[in-house]
């Protein structure tokens, strides 16, 4: 039993130094209205936890994201479309991002993930779409 508990202990330890993302808490949709380039929604988002927000994109369209938060409690990452998908350049774990602009890479649903560096933040979050 403690041989177990440890080998968990080093999986959570190395975990932790890989910079792990927090869990995924909430996923909703982002759809912008018939005619409409660009949509807001709000939440509440806790430290050790994600809000995933998912909105459809055209390779080659631009695509604006803001988040804003009292205090900058929050940041986003911009998830590519795909399974096994990486970050958006400048919207990735490292950068520690509050807005990102530029041309979409390739068609489909990307993830916008809302993440806390502070206890807690109420953000709004504005995409739109060119």
């Amino acid at each position: 039993m403690l041989k177990l508990t440890r080998r968990a202990f080093a999986v959570f330890a190395l975990a932790l130094s890989l910079g792990a993302a927090p869990a995924l808490a909430k996923t909703g949709s982002i759809h912008l209205p018939s005619g409409a380039s660009m949509a807001t929604v709000g939440g509440h988002v806790v430290r050790g936890k994600t809000q995933g927000w998912r909105v459809n994109g055209k390779q080659g369209r631009t695509f604006a994201v803001t988040l804003e938060s009292t205090g900058n409690a929050a940041i986003m990452q911009i998830r590519e479309p795909g399974k096994d998908a990486g970050y958006l350049p400048g919207a990735g774990r490292q950068n520690e991002a509050r807005s990102w602009s530029g041309k979409l890479p390739a068609d489909g649903s990307y993830l916008i993930e809302v993440i806390a560096v502070q206890a807690e933040a109420d953000y709004t979050l504005r995409v739109e779409v060119k």
